[in-house]
C-alpha cells in the first residue's frame, strides 16, 4: 500500500511539472518588415515577434516574405533559454546588363529611383565576380516579375522600356539614348512685383526655368526706359530645374531702385542635338519694383500681425498669405510647474492693402497627453483707414473656448471683442503702436488697453508690448488683469521663414503670476 501511494504522487508531481509554465522566451526579427513568422509550420505572427508558450525540444523556424527567399533556423531549446535570432532576407533577384547608356544616368524601377538589394553574406563572392564582369556596363539586381525601366539624364530624351525578370538569371539589353535638342519653358506667366529694400528672401525676386541640355544665359535688367542697368550670366546649365535672384542691384551695386517696371531679359545660348547648330532663345519678364510692399516681422496674434496681445495697426501687402504654427509652454511662478502646453496654428490673409482676415486655433492638450483638453478658435478682422507713417484703423475678433483651461491668456480674452488701433512708424524700422477696445465674454464686460514697441534691423525685430484689463460690468475694477512681455523674430536665410521666440507674463490679483515662453515658425507667401 505504501510504495502505490509513492508511486501515485510520483505520477501526480510529474504530471504536475510537465503542466506547469515554461520559461523559455524566443524572439525572431527580421531585415524586412511584414515578414512572417513560422515555428514548427505554425505560424506565430509577423516579425519581430516574442513566443513564450515553447517546452524544451528542438524546432525549425521560418521566416517568409513575398519577393525573398525563405530564411530558415534549426535549434534545440531548454529550459531558461531566451534566444533571439534575426532573419537577413536575401531579396529574389534576376540581373539585367544594359548596354549603351551613358556615364552617370538615373535610373528608375517603376518610376522609382533605383537602389540596390540588399545582399547577405553567402552572395558577396557572386556580386564581386558580376562587378569585375560588368564593370563598364550597368548590372542592374532587379526583383523577379515585370517592371518598367527608366533611364534619365541631363542633355538626353529619356528611354523607358519594359522587362521581365525571372530569378537567378541574367538578360542583355542594349540602349541608345538620343540626346536632347537645347529649349527653355518653365516661366511664370504673371509680372513679379517686390521691394528690394524688405530683408532676407522678401526683398529678392526668382524666376524659375527649366533647361532641356547644356547651355548657358546672358540676363540682362532693363529700366522703365529700355536702358542697360546690369548684365548678369547664368550657368553653365548642368541639370534640368535652374533659377534667377534679383535683389534690385545694378552694375554698381545700387541696393534700391525707383519704382516702376523693370524688364529681365534672359538670352539663352544651347545646341541642337549633337549638331553644331546653334540655338538662341530669348524670353523678357517684366518685374515690378513698389517701394510701399513692407512685410512686418511679427507674430501672428488674436487679429493678425500683433505684438503679443496688442493687435499692431500694420498690415502685409495685397494678396499677402501668412502662415504659422508654434507651441507655448505655459507655467506658474508659485511652484505647481507646467499647467499647459497649448499649440497654435493660425493664418493671416491681406484681402487688400487695407484689410486682412485671421484665423487661429490653439489646441491644448490634456495632462496626460492622451486627450485634447480645449480648443480656442479666434476669428479676427482688421481694416485700416491710414497706412503710411501714422496708421489707424480697427479690428474685430470673436473668441471661442469649448472647456474652461486655467490659462488666464485664454479665459480673459474669450467672447466677442472690438478694438480702436493707432501707430506711428518710421522708415528706419521703428513702430509704436496703441490700442483700446472692449470685450464681452462669459456674461462679462472688460475693457482692454494696450501698447506695443518694436524695432526692425534688416532680418532681425524686436518687440515689447503690455495690456491692462479693467473690469465694467458686476462692479467696476480697475485692475482686473495685465500681461507683458517681448518678443524676438529673425528671417531664416535668404528665404521668407520667420522664426519668433517670446516670453508673456500674465497677471492676475490673488492668482499666481503665469509665465509663458512661447516658440512659433512663420512662412510669408
Amino acid at each position: 500500500m505504501k510504495k502505490f501511494l509513492i508511486g501515485i504522487l510520483s505520477l501526480c508531481l510529474c504530471m504536475a511539472a510537465l503542466s506547469a509554465e515554461s520559461s523559455i522566451s524566443l524572439t525572431v526579427k527580421s531585415s524586412q518588415k511584414e515578414s512572417v513568422v513560422r515555428i514548427n509550420s505554425r505560424t506565430v505572427g509577423e516579425a519581430p515577434v516574442t513566443v513564450t508558450d515553447l517546452k524544451p525540444g528542438f524546432y525549425i523556424i521560418t521566416v517568409e516574405k513575398k519577393g525573398y527567399y525563405p530564411w530558415k533556423s534549426e535549434l534545440a531549446l531548454n529550459d531558461g533559454d531566451a534566444v533571439t535570432l534575426f532573419a537577413q532576407m536575401e531579396p529574389i533577384t534576376g540581373t539585367l546588363i544594359i548596354d549603351g547608356a551613358p556615364d552617370r544616368v538615373q535610373i528608375l524601377i517603376d518610376d522609382e529611383p533605383y537602389e540596390e538589394p540588399d545582399s547577405s553574406s553567402d552572395s558577396l563572392l557572386f556580386d564581386l565576380i558580376e562587378d569585375l564582369l560588368y564593370q563598364d556596363r550597368l548590372a542592374l539586381k532587379i526583383p523577379e516579375g515585370r517592371h518598367v525601366i527608366t533611364l534619365q539624364k541631363f542633355g538626353y530624351e529619356n528611354l523607358s522600356f519594359p522587362v521581365t525578370v525571372i530569378r537567378n538569371t541574367l538578360q542583355q539589353k542594349t540602349v541608345s539614348m538620343e540626346r536632347s535638342p537645347f529649349d527653355v519653358s518653365g516661366f511664370p506667366a504673371r509680372p513679379l512685383r517686390f521691394n528690394p529694400a524688405n530683408p532676407g528672401g522678401l526683398g529678392t525676386i526668382s524666376v524659375s526655368y527649366t533647361v532641356t541640355a547644356p547651355g548657358e544665359a546672358t540676363i540682362e535688367i532693363l529700366n522703365p526706359y529700355g536702358d542697360l542697368l546690369a548684365t548678369r550670366y547664368a550657368g553653365p546649365f548642368v541639370t534640368w530645374r535652374n533659377s534667377f535672384t534679383w535683389g534690385g542691384e545694378t552694375d554698381m551695386m545700387v541696393p534700391y531702385m525707383p519704382d516702376g517696371f523693370y524688364t529681365l531679359r534672359f538670352t539663352f545660348t544651347g545646341y541642337a542635338n549633337d549638331a553644331f547648330d546653334q540655338v538662341i532663345i530669348t524670353r523678357d519678364i517684366p518685374v515690378e519694383i513698389d517701394s510701399s510692399i513692407t512685410y512686418q516681422i511679427a507674430s501672428l496674434g488674436d487679429t493678425g500681425l500683433s505684438a503679443g496681445n496688442v493687435p499692431l495697426a500694420l498690415m502685409s501687402p495685397a494678396h499677402s498669405f501668412l502662415l504659422c504654427v508654434g507651441a507655448d509652454i505655459v507655467c506658474a511662478a508659485n511652484g505647481d510647474g507646467i499647467i499647459g502646453t497649448p499649440v497654435p496654428v493660425g493664418f493671416e490673409y491681406s484681402i487688400s492693402d487695407w484689410t486682412s482676415f485671421s484665423v487661429s486655433d490653439d489646441m491644448i492638450p490634456s495632462a496626460d497627453g492622451e486627450s485634447l483638453q480645449a480648443n480656442v478658435l479666434t476669428v479676427g478682422l482688421k481694416h485700416l483707414f491710414v497706412q503710411d507713417t501714422v496708421n489707424a484703423g480697427v479690428a474685430l475678433r470673436y473668441q471661442w473656448l469649448n472647456e474652461p483651461v486655467d490659462i488666464a491668456l485664454y479665459d480673459r480674452n474669450c467672447g466677442l471683442a472690438a478694438e480702436v488701433l493707432a501707430g506711428v512708424q518710421n522708415y528706419a524700422g521703428y513702430y509704436a503702436g496703441l490700442s483700446a477696445g472692449v470685450l464681452y465674454g462669459g456674461n462679462t464686460v472688460r475693457a482692454k488697453t494696450g501698447l506695443a514697441l518694436s524695432m526692425q534691423r534688416g532680418i532681425i525685430a524686436a518687440e515689447g508690448f503690455g495690456t491692462l484689463y479693467s473690469k465694467l460690468s458686476s462692479g467696476f475694477v480697475l485692475n482686473d488683469g495685465a500681461e507683458t512681455g517681448a518678443t524676438f523674430h529673425v528671417i531664416l536665410g535668404n528665404s521668407p521663414l520667420i522664426l519668433n521666440t517670446g516670453v508673456t507674463a500674465v497677471f492676475r490679483p490673488a492668482e499666481a503670476l503665469q509665465i509663458i515662453p512661447q516658440f512659433s515658425l512663420t512662412v510669408l507667401f
